[in-house]
């Protein structure tokens, strides 16, 4: 476990998912910045100037239906293409809701060399502080389903503590069609829109509960096939695109509370990441009205070299 000094914890930077963040982006209430919301307005519009859309999917399932229906505005997909770069991203259509057999462990992949799979959270409590935690599983290692949990806390004023651990395959354990999964001490459920993670390691232990304020959402059915011969996929479901957080962060005999806003990703591919991604970058914008979810991935050349937004 580490602490870094102030200079050294304001902004954090999650390689492992592609996800770029930085505390002051994930906010309870905007009626305390409205500067940074012209901010985040310009910096979205900047990146959506490069991005070629071509295809725009509502909340309506293949028969014209609503599907999923709230406050929150779901908005476009883009599919960046190449004529000489074929196949390009795109997400598979469907004529289902959301999954929630999705959410378990995908032990089917065993034999898959490529497989990796990431149930992440980011919380940003009332006090200022951000959290990361990541719990995966993988055969990208040297050996079948590795897990690892890896946790990163920020606080208001710039202090980071982390931990990070690694498990082999007897130290996990899971459900296929519900989420019941464990990793070494650590466990995580769910119940209908409602999660509880608890990480008991040496250096730091976290007890929190995630209730869903919006509902799950995936692009078509969340998968993206590749190659001609579909043999390699990526799945993203975002389980929680918006929640609230409670629950508190235990560690140098500190406890840490963990109230505030919190987001929810699951994603499983048979494909490494670097293959079809060269950069992928993630923002959220929390207002008391309103929740924007901005994903923007740069393709690598052998899949088009466009972006998603």
């Amino acid at each position: 476990m580490k602490k870094l000094p102030n200079s050294q914890g304001r902004h954090s930077i999650n390689t492992r998912n592609g996800l770029l963040a930085t505390k002051n982006f994930a906010v309870p209430s905007g009626l305390r910045i409205r500067p940074l919301h012209i901010a985040a307005i310009v910096l979205i519009s900047l990146l959506l100037s490069t991005v070629k859309i071509v295809s725009c999917q509502d909340s309506a399932d293949a028969k014209g239906n609503p599907q999923q229906q709230s406050e929150s505005v779901h908005g476009c997909t883009a599919k960046a293409f190449s004529d000489n770069a074929k196949p390009y991203f795109a997400f598979e259509k469907t004529r289902d809701g959301f999954d929630p057999t999705s959410k378990g462990w995908h032990r089917e992949y065993v034999k898959n060399n490529s497989y990796a799979e990431t149930w992440f959270f980011i919380v940003q409590t009332r006090q200022g502080g951000l959290l990361f935690v990541t719990l995966s599983v993988t055969n990208l290692g040297m050996r079948t389903f590795d897990g690892a949990c890896d946790v990163r806390f920020f606080t208001a004023s710039g202090d980071r503590y982390d931990t990070y651990a690694q498990y082999r395959r007897k130290d996990i354990s899971g459900a296929r069609n519900t989420l019941d999964l464990t990793i070494g001490p650590n466990h995580l459920t769910s119940r209908n829109r409602i999660y509880h993670l608890t990480i008991n390691e040496k250096d730091l232990q976290l007890d929190m509960t995630l209730k869903g304020v919006l509902p799950e959402y995936q692009f078509g059915n969340g998968r993206v096939f590749f190659y001609k011969d579909r043999s390699a996929e990526w799945n993203i479901r975002f389980d929680a695109p918006r929640a609230i957080a409670k629950g508190v962060l235990t560690v140098d005999g500190k406890t840490l509370s963990l109230d505030g806003d919190g987001y929810h990703d699951h994603v499983w591919s048979t494909i490494k990441l670097p293959t079809f991604a060269a950069k992928w970058y993630s923002l959220r914008f929390y207002d008391e009205r309103f929740s924007i979810i901005l994903h923007q991935i740069h393709l690598t050349d052998t899949f088009g070299g466009g972006q998603i937004c």
